[in-house]
């Protein structure tokens, strides 16, 4: 994988933000980064239509039953949950990516 100038900083802000949010064009590698730099980290994508449903319904029990580190891909699904998952994660000071 190509070395990206990025990942410093995104290490850097995860250590100061309990919630980033990644963005770009399409096809560009940033689903790739976020779980080359952090592979541990369970992995939500959006388009997956069940997933969806889940974290529409559920956005709190979606959080609880996921741990604190994960990254939710195609979160302009649901843009209103970007804001609710951004609050409850602050409360927990826990870490969030968003692609």
């Amino acid at each position: 994988m190509i070395q990206r100038t990025i990942e410093k900083r995104l290490s850097e802000l995860l250590a100061y933000y309990p919630v980033i949010v990644l963005t770009g064009p399409r096809q560009s590698g940033k689903t790739t980064l976020l779980k080359s730099m952090f592979p541990d980290r369970e992995h939500f994508n959006l388009e997956n239509p069940s997933t969806l449903d889940f974290i529409k319904t559920d956005p709190t029990s979606f959080l609880q039953n996921h741990g604190t580190n994960i990254i939710i891909d195609e979160a302009q699904r649901f843009p209103v949950n970007t804001v609710r998952v951004r609050r409850d994660r602050a409360d927990t000071r826990v870490k969030c990516l968003f692609r």
